[in-house]
């Protein structure tokens, strides 16, 4: 039976958690021994790693310098001696790459990289990856930005990110709106992420201001915490939307406050946000995404949803309005989107990728 350590920086909702939390809890418990570390303190996808099993240790890094932590995790290494550790994220390569005595334990980094700035930064994230055995970005637009930086392609593995689509059909539980105090017939946008900068969120209010006049009914969720909150909230108190737009908090069930979206939006700055993408095409929702790589890749324009410009506030509008004044093409798009996760997004088949290369 093969031992393998999870390693990640948080266990807080974003795509990485969520990926882990899919594969840590799905591996054959008859061929391999699961445990994962997080460096921080516990977050929401603890709650499904133990309900299936998976041994959690949270190493409570609370300071920019603090030691107890790491002290913590070379000795849960030194006491499992694992075969692979995989690490999730640039921060906890950094952590096993520096810190972690290797003795024959495979290393894995699952995360994407950015382009350096300047030789120093180039030759630090040379010298963390020359300590990996294998990277798997989750997009190929990840993989060219290894093969930039020099990385041979013998340790890039391409394996793509898995998600759950909910049966055809399926009741998609409590109704947000009640929670809300909204009327049964409330149209409802959402957006799904941690409320910062780089999530484009402040867009997102905007381009809502703009559909609010031409809709009746149509209310904006914001799914998620963030250092941006107070600022979004003022922001929608300036523009004259607070009323209708909503921030749950973080919410455990995420899948089901998706489909019950009339459109998902991610908005975001940054090249993140696929598996927000991944879990609303899975409930069969059409996506509102910024035109970026690697959503590009999962989201396909015209077809299972619109991709517009970051920071194309009315371009997201636009986009919007052509979903909610055809119901039948936003069906469509949904469906379309529910049948390309199936094809190219399966669960399964990530779990059982991973498997192989673990024992490989």
């Amino acid at each position: 039976m093969l031992k393998i350590l999870f390693l990640t920086s948080t266990l807080e909702f974003c795509g990485r958690a969520k990926q882990l939390t899919l594969l840590a809890s799905r591996l054959p418990q008859a061929r391999f021994e699961c445990r994962v570390a997080c460096l921080g303190e516990e977050g929401p996808a603890a709650v499904p790693l133990r309900a299936a099993g998976v041994d959690l240790c949270a190493l409570g890094w609370r300071r920019l310098i603090d030691p107890n932590p790491l002290l913590r995790l070379r000795a849960l290494v030194d006491q499992l001696r694992p075969d692979v550790i995989h690490v999730w994220g640039l921060g906890s390569l950094k952590a096993a790459a520096l810190l972690l005595p290797r003795r024959g334990a495979r290393l894995i980094f699952s995360g994407e990289i950015h382009q350096p700035k300047g030789a120093l930064q180039g030759r630090f994230l040379r010298f963390l990856l020359d300590r990996v055995d294998l990277v798997v970005p989750a997009a190929i637009v990840g993989a060219a930005k290894y093969r930039q930086i020099g990385l041979p392609s013998e340790r890039i593995v391409m394996i793509p990110p898995g998600v759950n689509p909910a049966p055809a059909g399926a009741q998609v539980g409590r109704d947000i709106r009640q929670s809300l105090g909204l009327p049964a017939e409330a149209r409802l946008l959402i957006g799904v992420g941690p409320l910062e900068p780089r999530k484009g969120f402040r867009d997102a209010i905007w381009g809502f201001d703009i559909l609010q006049f031409l809709h009746e009914h149509l209310h904006l969720l914001l799914v998620g915490e963030g250092s941006a909150r107070a600022a979004l909230e003022r922001f929608a108190c300036t523009v004259g939307t607070l009323e209708n737009v909503h921030f749950a908090g973080a919410q455990a069930d995420v899948p089901a406050l998706l489909a019950q979206a009339e459109a998902v939006w991610i908005p975001s700055q940054t090249d993140a946000g696929w598996n927000v993408a991944l879990e609303a095409m899975a409930a069969a929702r059409p996506v509102v995404a910024s035109n970026l790589p690697g959503l590009a890749e999962i989201v396909i324009d015209g077809a299972t949803g619109y991709l517009v410009a970051p920071g194309d506030k009315v371009g997201l509008a636009r986009k919007t309005r052509l979903l909610l004044d055809e119901p039948e093409r936003a069906r469509q798009m949904g469906e379309s989107g529910r049948q390309r996760v199936l094809a190219h997004y399966s669960v399964n088949d990530m779990v059982n990728r991973f498997a192989e290369l673990y024992e490989s």
